[in-house]
């Protein structure tokens, strides 16, 4: 079992690690030569400063250096998420896409390991469909990164997903692991969840009894309390998906921009707020809402058992993560407001069921554009035959007998335009 655990555990790391680097190659490539650059611009003015051929540099400006240019790697990279579309591109590299490939195909391997295990074990209802969708969806977007590589397109929802699978991954994966931390975050939640209760008079007999070191899973027993806290019990996959999420979704300057009301007054509130307070907002909304709501939840899971003698798998499996899952059906809904970007991006995934080739686009664009131009020529036409016969009837030649301009109707693009519109957006990542 543990040799099984060890494995699994490679494989899962490997394909996060994977995907990150597909995520970042970009990035570190282009930093890299900033950085390199930026040195030989150093160099150089020194140079001319003291009016010397060569600069002589010791082993310790050497190791300032290197520090340094290490630095500034680490803060390019990690301010890479929330990058604004109007700053310098960063060159394509379609080596990303064969790592992109790799990472979500050892993941789908891992979760396809995890739906048999969980099967096994007898877990839930929830817990087992929820899984068994992961694998299909991850061998679909590694086929979509295929294409993306065949094709040398870089879409910016297919980024966008990546970043949140390895970012959400490493975090949750790190404390579902390492047990300090799984220790640590189960003992911090089951004294709270014991304090809430507490705060509302029930549970004045409660506390901590002992941390137990299983071997399957971590668990905090409570003292005269029927329920135990585990992993699962903390919120953390929640958190750490919004987190990857959130961190994940490139900003734009004005998303709101083409909304119908705009202009109106909650539009014209987040339209103010820089792009940094706007993840900064999003992060605190849905972390703090998750914890908090973890905690009343576990409670509430708690009172129905011991005092109420609900079944433990009613409460905890249909009544517990129901209410969980409209809870963050709201939080998304919360968060599309503050990120509509991100709201994008999840409609660019169902949008990939009907990606074509870019050569296919251009014959639509082309239709689309050859469409649109006939129809205003026949448009014109009719209309100033219109109003011919418009004038013959009411003594006069130009407009209509009303007095408007003849063919003011037929402004609009035909639906055909529309399509090569969206086409047109999947070519450029950075649009919104």
């Amino acid at each position: 079992m543990e040799v099984a655990r060890l494995v699994w555990s490679v494989v899962l790391f490997a394909g996060l690690f994977t995907l990150a680097a597909g995520y970042l190659l970009e990035n570190i490539l282009a930093t890299l030569h900033r950085v390199n650059q930026f040195e030989r611009y150093l160099l150089e003015t020194t140079r001319s400063i003291f009016s010397i051929g060569t600069f002589p540099r010791s082993a310790m400006v050497l190791k300032l250096i290197r520090l340094r240019n290490w630095a500034l790697l680490f803060l390019r990279i990690v301010d890479f998420p929330n990058r604004p579309n109007d700053s310098p591109p960063i060159q394509h590299d379609r080596r990303c896409h064969l790592l992109r490939i790799a990472g979500f195909g050892l993941l789908a391997v891992f979760f396809t390991s995890e739906v048999v295990r969980i099967v096994a074990e007898g877990k839930d209802l929830w817990n087992v469909t929820f899984t068994a969708f992961t694998p299909p969806i991850f061998v679909f977007v590694a086929w979509q990164e295929w294409l993306s590589y065949s094709w040398n397109e870089d879409h910016r929802s297919l980024r966008w997903l990546a970043g949140t699978a390895w970012m959400a991954g490493v975090i949750y994966y790190a404390f579902d692991r390492i047990p300090v931390l799984t220790a640590g975050i189960v003992y911090v939640v089951a004294g709270q969840t014991i304090w809430l209760g507490q705060v509302f008079g029930y549970g004045k007999d409660f506390t901590i009894d002992q941390i137990n070191w299983g071997n399957e899973q971590l668990s905090v027993s409570i003292t005269n309390s029927p329920v135990s806290i585990i992993l699962g019990c903390t919120g953390i996959e929640a958190i750490v998906i919004f987190v990857g999420a959130i961190l994940a979704t490139r900003l734009e300057a004005d998303p709101w921009a083409t909304y119908r009301d705009a202009d109106s007054p909650k539009f014209l509130r987040y339209r103010a707020m820089p792009g940094r307070e706007r993840v900064a907002r999003a992060l605190l909304y849905t972390t703090s809402i998750i914890w908090v709501g973890n905690l009343i939840r576990n409670i509430g899971i708690i009172y129905l058992v011991d005092v109420q003698g609900w079944d433990f798998d009613v409460a905890h499996g249909d009544l517990g993560k129901g209410s969980s899952f409209v809870i963050l059906l709201v939080l998304a809904f919360v968060t599309f407001n503050l990120l509509p970007e991100m709201l994008d991006n999840i409609s660019g995934l169902y949008d990939l069921r009907k990606r074509v080739p870019p050569w296919e686009r251009g014959k639509r664009d082309a239709a689309g554009k050859g469409m649109m131009e006939e129809g205003t020529e026949g448009t014109g036409d009719t209309g100033t035959a219109k109003g011919r016969d418009a004038g013959d009837g009411a003594g006069g030649t130009g407009p209509d007998a009303d007095g408007d301009p003849p063919h003011e109707e037929a402004d609009g693009p035909p639906p055909d335009a529309e399509d090569g519109a969206e086409a047109d957006d999947e070519r450029r990542p950075g649009t919104g």
